[in-house]
């Protein structure tokens, strides 16, 4: 299985790819990668974390690398920042643990803080920039926000759940926008989600439980 997640404008897309040679009946080993110009790169697993739980999200024009892995208990999730073959965790003020799913060409990165625990589903989305964090947590949601894409313009987009479904979001200006697909049952923005011209992505269940991949909105239409 391969999943590609973040592309640059310079054409370089990472994501990661799961492996279950030597895993029994488990979920399988999973490990990130780069291409680019046709060349296939395996990336370096995080120092630190537990073999197999390495994940790329999103690359920026620099070749900043952002994602996340699981510590040797598999009890904690870190984000990471892996530029010019280092790699530095990044672990949000308060949570218990992090995840880094958008980065712009600034080096401004996005994700969540979860403050309960892993998977919790409680907790905030995060902005990094200057290595000063700022949270992300929109008015409208129940008892979390997942920060998910930003563009080099510095809007963010991601979503919350809020009463018995999800919906996707766009920071702009200091200003939250809700964004639900018309007559869907969920609305989701998965990073990196948004570009520099405004056009954002991201999928919605409708009401027959089937999910759908789309141009959800633009900047210029909110």
């Amino acid at each position: 299985l391969f999943r590609s997640y973040g592309v640059s404008s310079s054409g370089q897309m990472v994501g990661y790819f799961v492996t279950v040679a030597g895993c029994g009946n488990c979920y399988g080993y999973t490990y990130p990668f780069s291409y680019k110009g046709g060349a296939f790169t395996a990336l370096p697993e995080a120092p630190g974390s537990m073999p197999g739980t390495t994940f790329a999200y999103d690359v920026n024009t620099a070749g900043q690398i952002v994602g996340g892995y699981v510590d040797p208990c598999f009890c904690k999730a870190h984000a990471f920042l892996l530029s010019g073959g280092t790699f530095t965790t990044i672990d949000a003020p308060g949570a218990v643990s992090s995840g880094a799913y958008g980065i712009n060409d600034s080096g401004t990165i996005v994700g969540s803080a979860d403050t309960l625990g892993w998977g919790s589903g409680t907790g905030h989305g995060f902005r990094l920039s200057g290595g000063v964090f700022t949270t992300i947590m929109d008015p409208l949601a129940g008892s979390t926000t997942v920060a998910k894409g930003i563009n080099n313009a510095g809007d963010v987009v991601g979503y919350y759940p809020a009463g018995a479904r999800d919906h996707g979001f766009l920071l702009s200006g200091g200003v939250y926008t809700t964004i639900d697909v018309p007559n869907s049952v969920d609305t989701v923005i998965y990073g990196p989600g948004i570009n520099s011209g405004g056009q954002i992505v991201g999928s919605y269940t409708d009401s027959r439980s089937e999910e759908h991949t789309s141009e959800l909105q633009s900047l210029r239409h909110l």
